[in-house]
């Protein structure tokens, strides 16, 4: 059923414009490249992400079996979960889910797409890595993994975990410190690829933009948060919040707080997901973003706009916002505790460096996906048949 078939893992179908995005931008790139190859998203919600990638390539199709696996009962710790994840992949034994787990053995290969969901905070999701690293140890089968953040995340310092990540046959962090601690190579968030597809073609684009998002925020900080909202609002858009948008990425927590930061600003534009997704980002040179959320941050920065970064956890959002300076938004980039300032920075130049990061990111892409892999991927398959005969 998958013989021969590209397999990608993404944590897309939430839907979270980030990780959808990212999913996107592979397919669009295994649709150019690779047309004639079918392709498996396996992701959060098959059924979301049908909808919203369904078009982006003209035959694939979505499953969720790694995920399924990672989440049946049992420990999520590293220390119980890794042999469960090692003994289904090789053995099966879990009914429901089984015939997707054997039909991986004869998949082309398993790509973990970038996104920032193998690390502590979402830790029973490593149980991805443990399964598909056993894939190959067992039947051969070709992984890798690209555009990573691995941080937090302690089970790196773990042999078993360390060994699963040997496995792969590139595995790439998106953030020098997920790199030093992972053994990857450092690389380049997995939106690069297709930074300037995110624009949305409109008459009008706001002057200032703000994405708020609802998660990861303590109550206590919201006050202090809102207040900067005003201050930038002030400074960068008209009176009443005309020229003012605020987007949402994640429905719908990212649209709690809109109706009372919204109200001092009637002027002011709300923008759901379902048209940031439909339409494409409302993204202009020398605009002004407020931003929490990390692909915010990039690709307003990438397509020109100066903004301000605001780091809601001292570990996870930290990483990955300082990420990005050191690639060169040169945004500011603030602590939550710490917003006295709001103004926002950039550099001129960033584009034309986006556009070169674009280049290295499809450098990769076609390394990984060649473009006449035929007779590699039998010689692969012979070896995992005859690896599975003998276990």
């Amino acid at each position: 059923m998958l013989d021969g078939s590209f397999y990608l893992v993404a944590a897309a179908g939430s839907p979270n414009y980030g990780d959808d995005f990212i999913a996107r931008a592979w397919l669009r790139f295994l649709a150019t490249e690779h047309p004639h190859v079918p392709v498996w998203l396996d992701c959060l919600d098959p059924g979301v992400a049908s909808i919203m990638l369904g078009a982006e390539h003209p035959n694939v199709h979505f499953t969720n079996t790694l995920w399924g696996l990672t989440h049946l009962a049992g420990g999520s710790e590293q220390e119980s979960m890794r042999p469960r994840m090692q003994h289904f992949s090789r053995e099966l034994g879990t009914p429901r889910l089984d015939l997707g787990v054997e039909a991986l053995r004869s998949v082309r290969s398993i790509h973990l797409v970038g996104g920032g969901y193998l690390n502590d905070i979402w830790v029973r999701n490593l149980g991805i890595v443990n399964a598909v690293a056993e894939l190959h140890r067992a039947f051969g089968v070709r992984v890798f993994a690209t555009g990573q953040g691995l941080l937090p995340n302690a089970a790196l310092g773990s042999p078993g975990l360390a060994d699963d990540l040997a496995q792969f046959e590139f595995l790439e962090a998106r953030d020098s410190a997920g790199a030093a601690a992972s053994h990857a190579q450092l690389g380049l968030d997995d939106a690069f690829l297709d930074f300037d597809g995110a624009i949305a073609e409109t008459a009008k684009p706001p002057r200032a933009v703000v994405l708020v998002q609802g998660d990861f925020i303590e109550e206590g900080a919201w006050a202090d948060l809102e207040d900067a909202v005003h201050r930038f609002a002030r400074s960068y858009a008209g009176e009443d919040g005309e020229g003012l948008a605020f987007l949402e990425f994640y429905p719908p927590l990212d649209s709690q707080r809109w109706p009372s930061i919204g109200a001092r600003y009637p002027q002011a534009e709300f923008v759901p997901f379902q048209r940031l997704w439909q339409e494409g980002l409302p993204i202009v040179l020398g605009q002004h973003w407020f931003t929490t959320r990390f692909h915010g941050h990039l690709l307003a920065a990438a397509n020109g706009a100066s903004g301000v970064a605001v780091s809601v956890s001292t570990d996870y959002y930290a990483t990955k916002h300082q990420s990005l300076v050191e690639v060169g938004t040169a945004w500011r980039v603030l602590p939550l505790d710490d917003l006295a300032e709001i103004t926002t920075a950039s550099d001129p130049a960033f584009p034309d460096i986006a556009a070169e990061y674009r280049t290295r990111k499809l450098t990769t892409a076609r390394s990984l996906y060649p473009q006449h892999p035929r007779g590699s991927w039998l010689r692969r398959a012979i070896r995992g048949v005859r690896k599975q005969r003998t276990v």
